[in-house]
Protein backbone atom coordinates (compact mmCIF):
# COMPACT_ATOMS: atom_id res chain seq x y z
CA UNK A 1 0.00 0.00 0.00
CA UNK A 2 1.56 3.16 -1.05
CA UNK A 3 2.50 6.10 1.45
CA UNK A 4 0.21 9.16 1.10
CA UNK A 5 2.63 11.61 -0.39
CA UNK A 6 2.84 15.16 1.51
CA UNK A 7 0.66 17.81 0.16
CA UNK A 8 2.96 20.85 -1.39
CA UNK A 9 1.76 24.27 -0.41
CA UNK A 10 1.26 26.27 -3.02
CA UNK A 11 3.91 28.90 -3.65
CA UNK A 12 2.10 32.66 -3.61
CA UNK A 13 3.38 36.17 -3.75
CA UNK A 14 4.57 37.57 -0.10
CA UNK A 15 1.45 39.12 1.92
CA UNK A 16 0.31 42.43 0.90
CA UNK A 17 0.84 43.49 4.11
CA UNK A 18 4.62 42.36 4.43
CA UNK A 19 5.48 44.02 1.02
CA UNK A 20 4.39 47.53 2.63
CA UNK A 21 6.50 46.60 5.06
CA UNK A 22 9.23 46.36 3.23
CA UNK A 23 9.01 49.04 0.90
CA UNK A 24 9.35 51.27 4.20
CA UNK A 25 13.22 50.66 4.22
CA UNK A 26 13.19 50.93 0.13
CA UNK A 27 14.16 55.17 0.20
CA UNK A 28 16.04 55.67 -3.00
CA UNK A 29 14.39 55.97 -6.72
CA UNK A 30 16.84 53.54 -8.43
CA UNK A 31 15.98 50.54 -5.67
CA UNK A 32 12.14 51.61 -5.88
CA UNK A 33 12.14 51.21 -10.00
CA UNK A 34 14.15 48.26 -9.47
CA UNK A 35 11.61 46.42 -7.26
CA UNK A 36 8.34 47.35 -9.55
CA UNK A 37 9.46 45.20 -11.92
CA UNK A 38 10.00 41.82 -9.26
CA UNK A 39 5.86 40.76 -9.96
CA UNK A 40 2.43 42.14 -10.13
CA UNK A 41 2.19 42.61 -6.50
CA UNK A 42 5.59 44.52 -6.26
CA UNK A 43 4.35 46.32 -8.91
CA UNK A 44 1.36 47.43 -7.22
CA UNK A 45 3.36 48.22 -4.31
CA UNK A 46 6.17 49.99 -5.21
CA UNK A 47 4.34 52.35 -7.52
CA UNK A 48 2.31 53.38 -4.98
CA UNK A 49 2.11 57.51 -4.39
CA UNK A 50 3.02 56.92 -0.30
CA UNK A 51 6.22 56.28 -1.56
CA UNK A 52 7.05 58.33 -4.54
CA UNK A 53 5.71 61.25 -3.11
CA UNK A 54 8.17 61.88 -0.23
CA UNK A 55 10.96 61.76 -2.77
CA UNK A 56 8.97 65.04 -5.15
CA UNK A 57 8.73 66.63 -1.62
CA UNK A 58 12.28 66.12 -0.93
CA UNK A 59 13.92 66.58 -3.84
CA UNK A 60 11.50 68.72 -5.60
CA UNK A 61 9.59 70.57 -3.34
CA UNK A 62 8.13 73.12 -5.59
CA UNK A 63 6.82 70.83 -7.92
CA UNK A 64 3.66 70.11 -5.04
CA UNK A 65 2.83 73.80 -5.19
CA UNK A 66 1.34 73.68 -8.63
CA UNK A 67 -2.33 72.72 -8.37
CA UNK A 68 -2.06 70.78 -11.86
CA UNK A 69 1.00 68.44 -10.42
CA UNK A 70 -1.50 66.58 -8.03
CA UNK A 71 -3.81 64.95 -11.20
CA UNK A 72 -0.54 63.38 -12.16
CA UNK A 73 0.61 60.43 -10.20
CA UNK A 74 3.92 61.17 -8.05
CA UNK A 75 6.15 58.74 -9.57
CA UNK A 76 5.24 59.99 -12.88
CA UNK A 77 6.03 63.19 -11.50
CA UNK A 78 9.52 62.37 -9.74
CA UNK A 79 10.70 60.80 -13.20
CA UNK A 80 9.93 63.61 -15.64
CA UNK A 81 11.56 66.18 -12.87
CA UNK A 82 14.87 63.09 -12.59
CA UNK A 83 15.19 63.55 -16.50
CA UNK A 84 14.74 67.37 -16.87
CA UNK A 85 17.59 67.38 -14.36
CA UNK A 86 19.70 64.56 -16.03
CA UNK A 87 20.04 66.24 -19.43
CA UNK A 88 21.46 69.28 -17.71
CA UNK A 89 24.45 66.82 -16.82
CA UNK A 90 24.74 64.82 -20.33
CA UNK A 91 28.22 63.40 -20.74
CA UNK A 92 30.15 65.25 -23.77
CA UNK A 93 30.54 63.84 -26.98
CA UNK A 94 33.71 62.07 -27.90
CA UNK A 95 35.71 63.89 -29.97
CA UNK A 96 36.66 61.84 -33.71
CA UNK A 97 37.02 64.48 -35.86
CA UNK A 98 40.35 66.17 -36.16
CA UNK A 99 41.24 69.34 -38.01
CA UNK A 100 43.26 67.97 -40.73
CA UNK A 101 40.66 65.59 -41.66
CA UNK A 102 39.11 68.51 -43.12
CA UNK A 103 39.23 71.01 -46.53
CA UNK A 104 37.63 74.47 -46.21
CA UNK A 105 36.38 75.82 -49.54
CA UNK A 106 35.43 79.32 -50.06
CA UNK A 107 34.32 80.74 -53.16
CA UNK A 108 33.01 84.66 -53.61
CA UNK A 109 31.31 85.90 -57.11
CA UNK A 110 30.57 89.38 -57.65
CA UNK A 111 28.48 90.29 -60.77
CA UNK A 112 27.93 86.46 -61.63
CA UNK A 113 31.57 85.69 -61.62
CA UNK A 114 33.90 84.16 -59.35
CA UNK A 115 36.33 87.19 -58.01
CA UNK A 116 37.95 84.87 -55.00
CA UNK A 117 38.87 80.90 -54.52
CA UNK A 118 40.51 79.88 -52.00
CA UNK A 119 41.17 75.96 -50.83
CA UNK A 120 42.72 75.32 -47.49
CA UNK A 121 43.52 71.68 -45.73
CA UNK A 122 42.89 71.89 -41.82
CA UNK A 123 46.52 70.97 -41.67
CA UNK A 124 47.25 74.18 -42.73
CA UNK A 125 45.49 76.53 -40.48
CA UNK A 126 46.39 77.60 -36.92
CA UNK A 127 43.43 78.68 -34.93
CA UNK A 128 43.29 81.93 -33.14
CA UNK A 129 43.68 81.77 -29.77
CA UNK A 130 42.54 78.32 -29.03
CA UNK A 131 39.01 79.41 -30.97
CA UNK A 132 37.55 77.93 -34.18
CA UNK A 133 38.86 80.56 -35.83
CA UNK A 134 41.71 80.44 -38.45
CA UNK A 135 42.88 83.63 -40.82
CA UNK A 136 44.33 82.91 -44.08
CA UNK A 137 46.92 85.62 -45.58
CA UNK A 138 46.60 85.74 -49.52
CA UNK A 139 50.14 86.44 -49.78
CA UNK A 140 51.50 84.17 -52.92
CA UNK A 141 47.59 83.89 -53.86
CA UNK A 142 46.65 84.96 -57.08
CA UNK A 143 45.00 88.57 -57.20
CA UNK A 144 41.63 89.17 -55.97
CA UNK A 145 39.52 92.15 -55.80
CA UNK A 146 36.20 93.15 -54.25
CA UNK A 147 34.04 95.90 -54.61
CA UNK A 148 32.91 96.67 -51.46
CA UNK A 149 29.55 98.00 -52.63
CA UNK A 150 28.29 95.57 -54.81
CA UNK A 151 26.15 92.38 -53.78
CA UNK A 152 28.27 89.31 -53.46
CA UNK A 153 27.64 85.25 -53.35
CA UNK A 154 29.51 83.66 -50.83
CA UNK A 155 29.94 80.16 -50.24
CA UNK A 156 31.75 78.30 -47.75
CA UNK A 157 32.33 74.28 -47.44
CA UNK A 158 33.64 72.02 -45.31
CA UNK A 159 34.77 68.30 -46.77
CA UNK A 160 36.42 65.63 -45.16
CA UNK A 161 39.78 64.42 -46.15
CA UNK A 162 38.62 61.07 -47.87
CA UNK A 163 36.24 63.01 -49.83
CA UNK A 164 33.01 61.06 -48.18
CA UNK A 165 31.00 63.54 -46.93
CA UNK A 166 30.68 67.68 -47.09
CA UNK A 167 28.65 70.11 -44.70
CA UNK A 168 27.56 73.95 -46.29
CA UNK A 169 28.69 76.56 -43.33
CA UNK A 170 27.17 79.14 -45.32
CA UNK A 171 25.28 80.22 -48.48
CA UNK A 172 25.49 83.90 -48.51
CA UNK A 173 23.66 86.26 -51.24
CA UNK A 174 23.29 89.80 -50.87
CA UNK A 175 25.33 92.99 -49.49
CA UNK A 176 28.15 92.63 -46.84
CA UNK A 177 28.33 94.67 -44.08
CA UNK A 178 31.14 96.62 -43.81
CA UNK A 179 33.71 96.73 -40.73
CA UNK A 180 35.11 100.08 -40.70
CA UNK A 181 36.60 100.86 -44.32
CA UNK A 182 38.78 97.85 -44.85
CA UNK A 183 36.50 94.65 -43.90
CA UNK A 184 33.14 93.23 -45.62
CA UNK A 185 31.57 90.61 -42.66
CA UNK A 186 29.03 87.71 -43.69
CA UNK A 187 27.32 86.06 -41.38
CA UNK A 188 24.77 83.36 -41.56
CA UNK A 189 22.93 81.69 -38.57
CA UNK A 190 23.59 77.44 -38.85
CA UNK A 191 21.56 74.39 -37.41
CA UNK A 192 22.05 73.45 -33.93
CA UNK A 193 20.78 70.49 -33.42
CA UNK A 194 18.82 69.27 -30.45
CA UNK A 195 21.26 66.22 -29.57
CA UNK A 196 24.22 68.02 -29.98
CA UNK A 197 26.43 68.41 -26.98
CA UNK A 198 29.29 70.80 -26.26
CA UNK A 199 30.96 72.80 -23.51
CA UNK A 200 28.93 76.07 -24.90
CA UNK A 201 26.18 77.39 -24.15
CA UNK A 202 23.34 75.81 -26.30
CA UNK A 203 22.06 78.96 -27.81
CA UNK A 204 23.00 78.15 -31.77
CA UNK A 205 25.83 78.55 -33.79
CA UNK A 206 26.71 81.25 -36.34
CA UNK A 207 29.36 80.93 -39.33
CA UNK A 208 31.30 84.04 -40.01
CA UNK A 209 33.60 85.66 -42.53
CA UNK A 210 35.53 88.41 -42.77
CA UNK A 211 37.43 89.90 -45.79
CA UNK A 212 39.90 92.15 -45.34
CA UNK A 213 40.83 94.59 -48.32
CA UNK A 214 43.91 96.69 -48.93
CA UNK A 215 43.96 100.33 -49.99
CA UNK A 216 44.99 99.68 -53.75
CA UNK A 217 42.48 99.01 -56.52
CA UNK A 218 43.01 96.50 -58.33
CA UNK A 219 40.69 95.11 -61.63
CA UNK A 220 37.83 97.24 -60.64
CA UNK A 221 37.73 96.64 -56.44
CA UNK A 222 40.10 96.74 -53.72
CA UNK A 223 42.77 93.91 -53.02
CA UNK A 224 42.13 91.29 -50.45
CA UNK A 225 45.06 91.27 -48.36
CA UNK A 226 43.02 88.81 -45.68
CA UNK A 227 40.71 86.08 -45.21
CA UNK A 228 39.39 84.73 -42.08
CA UNK A 229 36.57 82.26 -41.10
CA UNK A 230 35.16 80.71 -37.70
CA UNK A 231 31.87 79.67 -35.93
CA UNK A 232 30.48 81.77 -33.42
CA UNK A 233 28.53 81.28 -30.32
CA UNK A 234 25.14 83.44 -30.78
CA UNK A 235 24.58 83.88 -26.81
CA UNK A 236 28.01 84.56 -25.75
CA UNK A 237 28.82 86.08 -28.44
CA UNK A 238 32.25 84.70 -28.92
CA UNK A 239 34.11 82.29 -30.92
CA UNK A 240 33.35 79.19 -30.16
CA UNK A 241 36.62 76.75 -29.20
CA UNK A 242 38.29 74.84 -31.24
CA UNK A 243 37.20 71.73 -29.58
CA UNK A 244 33.84 72.38 -30.01
CA UNK A 245 33.41 73.31 -33.48
CA UNK A 246 34.89 70.64 -34.21
CA UNK A 247 32.33 68.73 -32.48
CA UNK A 248 29.71 70.65 -34.17
CA UNK A 249 31.03 69.74 -37.78
CA UNK A 250 31.20 65.41 -36.16
CA UNK A 251 27.90 66.21 -36.06
CA UNK A 252 27.37 66.41 -39.58
CA UNK A 253 29.90 65.02 -41.07
CA UNK A 254 30.76 61.98 -39.12
CA UNK A 255 28.00 58.85 -38.65
CA UNK A 256 28.29 59.21 -34.59
CA UNK A 257 24.26 60.47 -34.24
Amino acid sequence: MAMPQPRRQARSSPPWEVLRLISEFVGDPKSLAVACCVSKSWHAVFTSDHLWTPLCRSLFPSSTHNATAAAVSSRHLFQLLHTAASRRRRTRSQLLLHLPRLIFFLDVFQRGAPVLSLARAGSELVSHRGVFRFEVPMNGEEPAALDSGDDVRVAWTVVTAEWREAFGLMEFEGQARAVGNREMWFSEKLPYPSAFCCSEAEAGFEAQIFIELADEVHGGGRTVEKVSFGLMNTKTWRYVKEEDGLLYLQYFLMDTK
